[in-house]
């Protein structure tokens, strides 16, 4: 028997179960999507099992910390939906370049970024979305993370990790699509519903909603100023060979 502490009650339980199997019984008592859990004082993710006498408190993405968990989360949705759309082979680089407003500026290399892509993401998004696919996560030694990434064409992080000292990297899996992040992400692409995808200037916005209205993706706004800046900014970084921290690494060590 598993008894643990959730919403300021006493759960119990005849066979083990993960936080997210918990978070369902939840859900009609927080007022938004649940996507992390705070275990005794912890952050975890809801994909992990429960222990006997644990404290839970269920973090929504009204949250800081379940806010960004879903922006990475979605942003991990459209990367895998480029290279179902647009061929594993035809894809050279994504790039995930800056903030605007309430969206990410993504550019993708080989391929035509227009509206008739950028729909087809889109609706890959979806697609993913409803078939509710699990985030799986593995801790591996970052040796093999770097193989991961130099076989899914991400010599960007395989320069960063070259320098990476632990010895063990956690990458997560989205339906045979391999990648890493800075942080928890959800345990299902169930959860990412509001979103939505549409061209501009060279690449493609991914809109979310902000974290006070985590269910209302508000319309986007250009704000060309700050575009040109942020571009002008990135082009000086790849003029002197510093588009990346890999990059940099590389050059302190060189002297």
């Amino acid at each position: 028997m598993i008894n643990v502490y959730a919403c300021g009650q006493k759960l119990s339980f005849k066979k083990a179960c993960t936080y997210e199997e918990i978070a369902r019984m939840a859900e009609g008592s927080v007022p938004d999507q649940i996507i992390l859990a705070r275990v005794n004082g912890k952050l975890t993710e809801l994909g992990r099992m429960a222990s006997d006498g644990e404290e839970i408190e269920f973090i929504t993405t009204s949250s800081d910390a379940g806010f960004e968990t879903y922006r990475r989360s979605l942003s991990m949705l459209l990367i895998k939906s480029v290279y179902d759309v647009a061929g594993w082979d035809n894809v050279e680089r994504i790039v995930l370049h800056f903030t605007i407003g309430s969206g990410f500026y993504f550019t993708v290399d080989g391929v035509t970024v227009d509206e008739e892509f950028v729909t087809a993401v889109e609706e890959r998004m979806r697609d993913l979305v409803a078939l509710d696919l699990p985030f799986k996560k593995e801790s591996m030694p970052t040796a093999k993370a770097r193989e991961v990434f130099r076989n899914e064409g991400m010599l960007d992080k395989d320069r960063l990790f070259r320098f990476r000292l632990v010895s063990k990297t956690n990458v997560y899996t989205l339906d045979g699509f391999s990648d890493y992040y800075y942080g928890f992400l959800a345990p299902r692409t169930g959860i990412l519903r509001y979103f939505t995808v549409l061209p501009y200037e060279a690449g493609m916005i991914l809109q979310m909603p902000k974290r006070k209205t985590p269910e209302e993706v508000p319309p986007f706004l250009p704000r060309p100023k700050l575009f040109r800046a942020q571009a002008a900014a990135e082009q000086w970084a790849t003029r002197i060979h510093m588009e990346n921290i890999g990059e940099l690494n590389e050059m302190v060590t060189s002297g």
